[in-house]
């Protein structure tokens, strides 16, 4: 991973250095089109431009210049190595008829640059003339006249299709880990696997109700199902014992996100997840543990989890006490609004709720039940 954060280090720069010269030479570059294909064995050229053309076609990413009618004015090698279309096929004509299906791509870059005489970036992927699939790095720059029009548009794009692969191999990775993580804590203590399955799964829905992307709810999904990892090393007659606790007892269990967290946190793919572990205790007023952190200073993913610990915690049985009824659950929730929990996260709760179990209507305000 690191050569290739190094790659791509040095591609910004050298983008920079190719952008601060092009705008200088690719005018004079178009008026010469009836040159070879690369323009470098053209002996009218100055010094500068042969530069130029060097600088492109050593480039380790491929370089085209479009026009605003969507003409290509320019490619490198590695363009055609990346597409599979040739030099001479693509120079001349519509970049979409020759990279695309005869029609501008929804997600254009370069059609995004004329409109907004801005830079863009994305990742995509497409199938190549070829046939290979390729993920591709795309930054479209936009080559102003000096009335501010749009005169051409340069795209760069990296071929990240290598560094895709591995990133999908170490998303496999760890899911495979969560897992085996997973049922390591069943093992050892039924009533904690079986409550981190439940707390998934009410902090997912929690997550969906607040619109979060994607990729915050799948670290979502795997901090809920390890939250309670830590406890693996906190002794079974303390997990276990039907009285209360003392308050030597009471402090080692608080120990449990912080032994979480440093069971994790060498984890290279569990990281961030080892952070959102060891701070779901804390409080959104500053009183939790381990740190007392207090409202956004507690990761956001720690915040949901707070809530939907707690939530599953009293409605189940433990060893020391039955679980509570509809009406003292609501009570506890409601009670901890701005000290124990995060008030909006809480209002994203009560609105799941209400809609599984629309008796819990009764126990709420009006603002409360209003989802």
């Amino acid at each position: 991973m690191a050569g290739t954060e190094t790659l791509l280090i040095g591609i910004n720069f050298l983008m920079l250095a190719v952008l601060v010269y092009i705008a200088f030479t690719l005018r004079r570059y178009q008026q010469k089109s009836s040159t070879t294909a690369a323009g470098i064995d053209n002996p009218g050229m100055t010094g500068k431009e042969k530069l130029f053309d060097v600088l492109v076609e050593n480039a380790p990413c491929s370089v085209m210049a479009i026009s605003s009618t969507y003409q290509v004015l320019m490619v490198n090698e590695v363009t055609a190595a990346i597409t599979g279309v040739t030099r001479e096929a693509a120079l001349g004509r519509k970049c979409y008829e020759v990279f695309a299906d005869g029609a501008v791509c929804p997600d254009c870059l370069v059609a995004k640059t004329l409109a907004t005489a801005k830079r863009h970036t994305q990742t995509t992927w497409r199938r190549n003339h070829s046939g290979a699939v390729k993920y591709i790095e795309q930054t479209a720059v936009p080559v102003l006249t000096s009335n501010g029009s749009v005169s051409y548009v340069l795209e760069f794009g990296l071929d990240i299709t290598g560094k895709q692969e591995l990133e999908h191999q170490n998303q496999q990775l760890a899911v495979e880990t969560v897992t085996s993580l997973a049922k390591l804590i069943g093992s050892r203590d039924q009533y904690t696997g079986e409550h981190s399955a439940r707390v998934r799964d009410i902090a997912l829905a929690i997550g969906k109700e607040l619109k979060l992307p994607a990729d915050l709810l799948g670290e979502l999904a795997i901090a809920a199902v390890l939250h309670d990892i830590g406890k693996i090393g906190i002794p079974e007659q303390i997990l276990n014992k039907t009285g209360k606790l003392t308050e030597s007892e009471y402090s080692i269990i608080q120990r449990h996100p912080q032994l979480g967290y440093d069971a994790l946190v060498n984890i290279k793919q569990l990281e961030k997840v080892a952070e959102y572990i060891l701070y779901h205790h804390e409080c959104y007023d500053g009183r939790g543990y381990p740190s007392k952190k207090a409202g956004e200073g507690i990761p956001l993913i720690s915040r949901i989890l707070s809530v939907a610990d707690v939530y599953e915690a009293i409605t189940s049985d433990r060893v020391y006490r039955k679980a509570m009824n509809l009406e003292q659950t609501m009570m506890v929730m409601r009670t901890g609004r701005g000290t124990k929990f995060d008030p909006e996260i809480l209002d994203a709760f009560f609105c799941f709720l209400r809609r599984e179990r629309p008796e819990s209507k009764l126990h709420l305000y009006d603002e409360e039940a209003v989802g």
